[in-house]
């Protein structure tokens, strides 16, 4: 019996050891390579299905910085975003018209508060460790986290689940799968899946549209 009792504590203690490694290895990973700031320019591609998997739409975005940024739906509007001013137009070559602006003054200040509170809040940590996806080996992990409720804006607050696929060369995010978002809005998880594919290029660069 006593036998018994020291291999299951042991094995406690070690599952334990083991979802702390992994939660230790998602914080670091949502420090570095899931951090926007931290990220080299990109192009990506955002597939929004509905909970019965059928494709509502795809959002395309070229990100120099999360400040610099253009982002649309094909043959839709394409809005054109440097620092706090916003711009659209009918397609990425414009004509391009100013559109009014909600952003807050320091935009990476804002970030920074909510990318705190979403590390200190992950939960659910799953390391899988290499996977193989599409002919490339990936490092895959999970995890659920969001932010605090800001009183400053009536309890406002956001999260989801996060599946994340890692090239283990580079430590680039080459996909990242977002479902079961909450709100303060929605009392309910949202069960639809977003798939966003990432294809760097170090020399995306957006201006402001010439007057």
């Amino acid at each position: 019996m006593l036998r018994l009792a020291i291999a299951v504590a042991m094995a406690v203690t070690a599952g334990g050891a083991q979802a702390g490694s992994c939660l230790q290895k998602v914080r670091n990973l949502y420090a570095t390579s899931l951090h926007a700031y931290e990220r080299p320019p990109y192009r990506s591609e955002k597939s929004v299905y509905d909970d019965d998997g059928s494709l509502l739409h795809v959002i395309v975005s070229t990100v120099e910085s999360p400040v610099r940024t253009m982002s649309g739906v094909p043959g839709d509007a394409v809005a054109l975003v440097i620092d706090r001013q916003v711009w659209t137009a009918p397609g990425p070559n414009g004509p391009w018209a100013e559109a009014p602006s909600n952003f807050p003054p320091d935009r990476r200040a804002a970030f920074d508060r909510a990318h705190a509170q979403q590390m200190a809040n992950i939960e659910d940590p799953v390391c899988e460790g290499l996977v193989e996806m599409d002919g490339a080996t990936y490092e895959k992990y999970g995890f659920s986290t969001r932010t605090d409720p800001d009183p400053e804006q009536g309890g406002l607050f956001f999260g989801e689940r996060s599946t994340v696929y890692i090239d283990p060369e580079t430590r680039l995010v080459m996909r990242w799968e977002q479902t079961d978002f909450v709100s303060s809005w929605s009392a309910d998880p949202d069960p639809q899946l977003h798939v966003t594919t990432f294809d760097y290029d170090e020399t995306i660069r957006l201006e402001p549209p010439q007057s």
